[in-house]
């Protein structure tokens, strides 16, 4: 049984710090955990420590029954809350992150359920932001001729001139949110505001290996290093591909347009080849 000193030693924090303090630190933690495992990195030793991380902070934000509370210090006497009582606690400190799950599981229902039923594609793209496509089966017909590999190709254009606009928040973006998770897409051509909202949600995945594949000249596109993890060295997670031979052809026009790699592609060497061919 967890004791409450050991739990704030698993945080790194000192016995008595405030719950607030708590939820910063374990939300740091959890964000490297989450970057790791969606990069393939992840040991089995961090996966159990995670494990007893995330133990140690249900026991300090009261969500652990109390037979199994062995309290310590100052707490030792304070009087354990009734299972009912800590239920509704829970429920109180997260219910937007419940009311954000159900609605998730409504888009996914409601409006993402032609991606999920259709077969997966060969490659699959979004190009959202101020980003105008004129003809995108043009795109996936010369795809298809310069990569042998990809036959099948799903494309989904989501036009969006200014992502402030409510009407962004609350249909394309939960669309572009819907279509990752169900593993729909593996590349994203973006512009600058979209590719920083989504980085945000830490939906990409490196590309050093690929830039140094290519010989890419990574202070070209200095402006996608970034680090999902602090005190961590930047890794390249978008490539400039506005003057991008293959979209001048096709006539997919924006300021900026910046190519990025879903993290959790299952086409990954046909993502790294569209984008290589990006890259001519």
């Amino acid at each position: 049984m967890l004791e409450i000193k050991e739990a704030y030693e698993l945080l790194g924090l000192r016995e008595g710090t405030d719950k607030e303090e708590v939820k910063r630190r374990y939300g740091v933690l959890q964000k490297q955990y989450l970057y790791k495992k969606s990069q393939g990195q992840l040991t089995e030793e961090e996966e159990d420590r995670f494990q007893a991380i995330s133990r140690a902070y249900g026991l300090l934000m009261g969500e652990e029954p109390a037979e199994d509370i062995k309290p310590s210090g100052p707490e030792k006497d304070a009087k354990a809350e009734t299972k009912f009582g800590r239920l509704l606690s829970f429920f109180k400190e997260y219910k937007y992150h419940i009311a954000a799950g159900l609605f998730i599981v409504f888009v996914a229902v409601f409006l993402g359920r032609d991606f999920i039923n259709r077969p997966k594609p060969d490659l699959g793209i979004i190009i959202a932001g101020n980003v105008a496509v004129a003809n995108s089966e043009k795109l996936s017909q010369l795809i298809s001729e310069k990569i042998p590999e990809v036959d099948q190709v799903l494309i989904k254009v989501a036009y969006i001139p200014d992502k402030n606009n409510p009407f962004v928040a609350k249909n394309e973006l939960p669309m572009i949110m819907t279509m990752v998770y169900s593993k729909s897409v593996d590349v994203m051509i973006l512009d600058r505001p979209m590719f920083d909202e989504l980085f945000g949600k830490e939906l990409f995945k490196s590309l050093d290996e690929l830039a140094e594949k290519n010989d890419l000249d990574v202070h070209d596109h200095r402006d996608y290093l970034r680090s999902y993890m602090e005190d961590s060295k930047p890794s390249l997670y978008g490539i400039n591909v506005k003057d991008s031979e293959i979209l001048k052809v096709v006539y997919i026009q924006g300021e900026e347009k910046i190519a990025a790699i879903v993290a959790n592609t299952e086409r990954r060497k046909n993502a790294e080849k569209f984008l290589e061919l990006l890259l001519k």
